[in-house]
This record gives C-alpha cells, sequence and structure tokens, in this order.
C-alpha cells in the first residue's frame, strides 16, 4: 500500500478527504454521459480553484460522487448559511456546473425540468473520509454506473453560444 502524504502547518498534521454526492433536483435521471464528461470538467476547474484536486469523479443518471483532497475545511459548507456556509466550496461547485449544464444542454434538460431552471437537488452529502483507505473510496466511486453514451447524447455548442462563468448563483 502507498503512504498516505501528509500536510503540516505549525503544529499540526493533515490530508483533508471528503467524499461528497450531489443529486438531481427530485432525483431525476437526466445525466448523460456528455453531460457528466462537463460535470467532471467543471467540478475539476472549481476544485483547483479552491485550492483543492478531484481524486475520483462517477456518478449515475441521477447523482455524482466525488473524492476530493485538499479543498480546506473551511470552505466545505458545513456549516449554515447564516455562518458563511453559502460562499463555499459545495455552492460554488454545484452553482458553476448547473449553470454549465443547464447551457450547454438546455433542450435536453427541458424534458426533465420544464417549469424550472435547476439542475441539482439543495441537499448534498459530504463526508469526511479519515478512516477508510482511499483507494477503496476511489473504486467504490469509480464502480458507479455511469450513463452510456448514444446519439442523443450530441448537442452542438456553437462558437457563439454564450460564456458561462464558473462562479455565481444556480
Amino acid at each position: 500500500t502507498k503512504k498516505q502524504s501528509l500536510n503540516t502547518l505549525f503544529h499540526a498534521s493533515y490530508s483533508p478527504h471528503y467524499h461528497l454526492v450531489l443529486v438531481t433536483k427530485y432525483r431525476r435521471r437526466c445525466i448523460t454521459a456528455d453531460m457528466m464528461a462537463t460535470l467532471e470538467r467543471v467540478t475539476c476547474e472549481i476544485a483547483n480553484s479552491f485550492g483543492g484536486e478531484v481524486i475520483e469523479f462517477s456518478g449515475e443518471a441521477d447523482h455524482v460522487h466525488l473524492l476530493l483532497h485538499e479543498v480546506a475545511a473551511e470552505c466545505i459548507d458545513l456549516v449554515t448559511e447564516s455562518e458563511g456556509g453559502a460562499l463555499g466550496f459545495i455552492n460554488a461547485l454545484k452553482s458553476a456546473t448547473s449553470r454549465r449544464v443547464r447551457s450547454q444542454f438546455a433542450e435536453h434538460l427541458a424534458k426533465f425540468y420544464w417549469r424550472e431552471r435547476v439542475f441539482w437537488s439543495r441537499t448534498y452529502c459530504v463526508i469526511s473520509c479519515g478512516g477508510a483507505p482511499i483507494d477503496i473510496l476511489k473504486a467504490y466511486i469509480a464502480q458507479q454506473e455511469r450513463p452510456e453514451k448514444d446519439e442523443h447524447d450530441r448537442i452542438a455548442v456553437s462558437a457563439n453560444s454564450p460564456p458561462t462563468d464558473l462562479v455565481g448563483s444556480a
């Protein structure tokens, strides 16, 4: 087994890993293979902007699993919104990914969310991963039944498509 590396700060050693699960609004099975690829790419961008790294990313048609490393604990939205949690990593991640897929896959998502401009449920699950070996968590996330690519996944994105910023409201 590979030895886990630890960071140090003054009198502390640490190596934060988090398992994050996000589900689609109303648990609708709307995530396609192309959407999953977009979600993974944007998630990696957001994690990097928060000083973190996506170790593993996968999911199924109605949810995604992420294994994150190094996202600072104060950036994970574990506190109430009144204490500043709404400005953290998870809010930024859900906002950016929602905006991106709603823009890029609008026609597909209109079949599932015809009255609302939504994608993610308000709820999420985040678990610190100190006890389980990281390889076990990576294997669990990798085994998710990722949507298969089919001919309906091909959405044309023109050069005139509106740009999507990474951080903001959903």
